[in-house]
């Protein structure tokens, strides 16, 4: 029996980007003929918080493939829960997603009924499990663990360590528990938020709403962005972070190859498995291939966050009496004690992950284009990035 492989994509863009529709199809990617994509689409567990993907059921539906295996819709339960919008305008400004004790316990009851609803699960029933979006499901554990912090092993009050030793860690948890009932693939989706300076939004500055951290336990994620040049609407995919790379043998040696470009000019599963298989022109990638300025501007704040490191050593302090809570919570059973998540740790100067790489470029004042093309030139992965800095950063026009 072959091994399953676990695995979780985030996927972020404004709306009307094609978020809903990226993360529905993703298991029926290699569905030919009405009968399989019917059998694709039965292994597809669907969590709908605000309604996106009705439409979408409704077209499955009259072309005759069918329906999700099981569709779970959270909005028509807490149709009296605030609206994204709200939850990210407030969290935008560094405040809790509810605005009363009635309000943080609804958005509790709201993780625990999807807590339930995940526990009943049949083991190996589904491959896929979809989240769209996430807004609600971690202001819920933002308000549980802020409703018993001591249980939940959180040891400051501040607003942002209640995320990181209390939610991270729970997020951590919820997957594998997730992956333990036989799902190999988690997809979140979330919104953008306005990015804040004190209490004034940033003109034309944007970010995921999500947590930051969840970059470190994707495999995959992509910022969706319109283009106006794909001739069907799709859109096109940045990509924050990809670990799906491919090993070759070249000379006889092992080397790693990056598969995936920094931006797939339209992203679909049809394109992005293209690329997975034939990889791209590292050397000489299109135009198409390379964020723009504006892209590259967009999307550094999740390249360069120092914070990073400090909030995932704070999460893993406590991911040991974590486990254990959402255990007692009902929904364990498949958590892992030895979870392994990445630190950000450095030795001297050479940076371990890419974020550290950024920021150590940007204080040599240098730009992140330039240090992204650096990579491209010397066909550099992000495993390889520590190994190889001294090469990366030597004396050359930035």
């Amino acid at each position: 029996m072959a091994e399953k492989i676990q695995q979780l994509f985030t996927i972020t863009g404004a709306r009307g980007t094609g978020k809903t529709t990226l993360a529905a199809t993703y298991g029926i990617r290699n569905a030919i003929g009405i009968e399989n994509i019917k059998k694709s689409l039965s292994e597809i567990i669907y969590l709908d918080s605000e309604n996106s993907a009705n439409n979408l059921r409704r077209n499955f539906r009259d072309i005759g493939v069918g329906d999700f295996g099981e569709y779970i819709n959270l909005q028509e339960r807490f149709s009296d829960l605030p609206g994204d919008d709200d939850l990210l305008d407030r969290i935008n400004k560094g405040q809790p997603p509810w605005v009363s004790p009635g309000q943080a316990g609804a958005l509790i009851d709201y993780y625990k009924y999807t807590l339930s609803r995940l526990a009943e699960i049949t083991p190996n029933r589904y491959s896929t499990l979809v989240i769209d979006t996430c807004e609600k499901l971690e202001a819920g554990m933002a308000a549980m663990v802020e409703r018993d912090k001591a249980r939940w092993g959180v040891t400051i009050t501040a607003y942002g360590k209640l995320w990181t030793e209390g939610v991270f860690p729970l997020y951590e948890n919820l997957l594998q528990a997730i992956h333990g009932r036989g799902i190999e693939t988690v997809i979140l989706t979330f919104h953008l938020k306005n990015v804040w300076e004190g209490n004034r939004p940033v003109t034309g500055k944007v970010a995921m709403s999500g947590k930051k951290i969840l970059r470190a336990l994707s495999r995959l994620m992509l910022w969706l962005v319109n283009d106006s040049r794909n001739p069907n609407g799709e859109p096109a995919g940045l990509v924050l972070k990809e670990r799906m790379g491919k090993m070759m043998l070249v000379d006889g040696k092992l080397k790693s190859r990056q598969m995936l470009p920094p931006r797939i000019p339209t992203c679909d599963w049809e394109h992005i498995d293209k690329y997975l298989h034939d990889g791209y022109n590292i050397q000489e990638p299109s135009d198409r291939e390379r964020p723009s300025l504006s892209e590259e501007d967009m999307i550094s704040d999740l390249y360069n966050d120092a914070q990073t490191a400090l909030m995932l050593a704070d999460a893993k302090l406590e991911e040991q009496k974590n486990a254990i809570a959402i255990m007692e919570s009902g929904f364990g059973g498949a958590v892992s004690e030895s979870t392994e998540a990445k630190t950000f740790v450095k030795n001297g100067n050479v940076p371990t992950t890419r974020a550290d790489a950024v920021r150590l470029w940007r204080e040599m004042g240098r730009k992140v284009p330039a240090f992204n093309a650096r990579l491209d030139e010397l066909n550099v992965g992000d495993d390889d990035i520590g190994g190889r800095w001294n090469e990366i950063v030597g004396e050359r026009d930035a």
